[in-house]
């Protein structure tokens, strides 16, 4: 179990909302689809040992996650809306932000850390709000 690592939190609100959608088969098929992406690649990017595949995986992520807000808007299910605003939103940060470092925490949970850059004086990693 993931724990502590809020992007995969919410992509899991993300897919459990999905999961309540009624819609056309062919689409809430597809919606299913789009979310269970998201979480499945956020979790096993998790994993990965190094940044480079980490990002990989968070892209493909963030990929199937504006997949599921399209199919959202097509919907017109605004309820959905603002988790998936926040699953994208913290999903771009941890493909297209600084260096991240995946820490196990105790009992194996993840948890992730934003390395320092040069730019200041900071010389402890500091919690990454996703």
């Amino acid at each position: 179990m993931i724990k502590g690592f809020r992007t995969y939190d919410l992509a899991l609100e993300l897919y459990r909302g999905c999961e309540k959608v009624s819609a056309p088969h062919h689409l809430k098929d597809q919606l299913l689809r789009a979310s269970l992406s998201v979480v499945l690649n956020t979790a096993e990017g998790s994993a990965k040992p190094t940044a480079k595949e980490r990002r990989r995986m968070y892209s493909i992520a963030l990929a199937s996650c504006r997949e599921t807000q399209a199919l959202i808007q097509i919907l017109n299910r605004k309820e959905l809306w603002e988790v998936a605003h926040r699953t994208g939103g913290c999903l771009y940060r941890l493909v297209h932000g600084r260096a991240l470092s995946l820490g196990l925490a105790d009992g194996g949970s993840a948890v992730l850390r934003e390395l320092p850059d040069d730019s200041g004086p900071e010389d402890k990693p500091r919690h990454h709000d996703c």
